[in-house]
């Protein structure tokens, strides 16, 4: 009975060993491209930021030449507008990916505690399995 046994704990346990080796690759191969998609979108917000920066220095640029030029200050307040509009979509736009990003986040960190289970249980059979062989 031991000679059967022993060669079929054998191969259940190299079945469970190589599904669960499998498992922990395809886990570490999501985080990885779940890491990615994050570092791309805080590259996106900080651009996002920067050109914010950028226009709001512009914007702090333009008043000055409205001070310093004797020129149409119509035009000038026209372009100031127009520039204080683009700042707002920049904002919006800023907003909506920060929304995004937290979106992504947390359906990171549903997919990471999914993976997390996923390894436990896999842990807990193999260790019965262990056990049993023991």
């Amino acid at each position: 009975m031991q000679d059967i046994s022993n060669p079929m704990m054998d191969e259940l346990f190299m079945v469970v060993e190589s599904k669960h080796t499998t498992d922990l690759e395809e886990n570490f191969n999501k985080k990885g491209v779940l890491e990615k998609k994050v570092t791309n979108l805080n590259a996106e917000i900080y651009d996002e930021q920067l050109r914010q920066l950028f226009l709001n220095q512009e914007i702090l640029d333009q008043k000055f030449l409205l001070e310093d030029m004797s020129v149409d200050i119509e035009d000038i307040a026209q372009r100031v507008e127009k520039m204080r509009g683009e700042k707002a979509k920049f904002q919006a736009k800023v907003s909506t990916m920060t929304h995004d990003f937290v979106g992504e986040v947390t359906g990171m960190s549903e997919e990471l505690k999914e993976a997390k289970s996923e390894a436990v249980r896999w842990q807990k059979v193999r260790d019965r399995f262990e056990k049993l062989s023991s």
